[in-house]
């Protein structure tokens, strides 16, 4: 039996009432999602939009709830439209920095649609000069290991191995 918090418990709604967000990838590992849930309950929500009722943040909690066979869970709906995507893509693409912290294939592209959003790259930790430096540490480690023949990156989520020629 799942513990909720008293403020989580007092949100619970059917989970068929969301969905996930185009946008928002589920990067975490649903079995680790599972073993919090076990060792400290739940406390915090799913934030759902009202207009749309996609997933803004807490997929992952979603897709453990699911996976456990449950048909209830914490879900804050929110009426507030002031930029719903960048929302999301500033909630999913921190997740995917987290991921990719280490694999410049996958964060500077990352980096790149956040800095060009209206939001930037506020609260993720970095700027523009790391950007910068990030990118250029890329390319110049593209620029050496051409000799060896064209470098590979790795997703994170289903693990495939893609070859890759450039990245700008």
């Amino acid at each position: 039996m799942i513990r909720y918090h008293d403020d989580a418990r007092r949100l619970l709604k059917r989970l068929d009432l969301i969905r996930p967000h185009y946008r928002n990838p589920i990067t975490e590992d649903i079995d680790d999602v599972n073993a919090h849930i076990d060792r400290v309950g739940i406390y915090a929500p799913i934030l759902v939009s009202r207009r749309t009722g996609q997933i803004l943040a807490g997929g992952g909690l979603y897709e453990a709830l699911l996976s456990r066979g449950e048909e209830y869970g914490p879900i804050l709906f929110t009426d507030d439209e002031t930029d719903e995507e960048e929302l999301v893509i500033l909630v999913g693409q921190y997740a995917l920095i987290t991921e990719a912290w280490n694999d410049p294939g996958l964060e500077i592209p990352i980096l790149k649609e956040l800095a060009e959003s209206d939001w930037g790259m506020v609260g993720t930790g970095y700027d523009a000069s790391i950007l910068e430096r990030r990118a250029q540490e890329m390319e110049d480690a593209l620029e050496a290991g051409f000799s060896e023949g064209p470098p590979t990156i790795t997703c994170p989520k289903c693990h495939a191995t893609i070859e890759i020629d450039r990245m700008r």
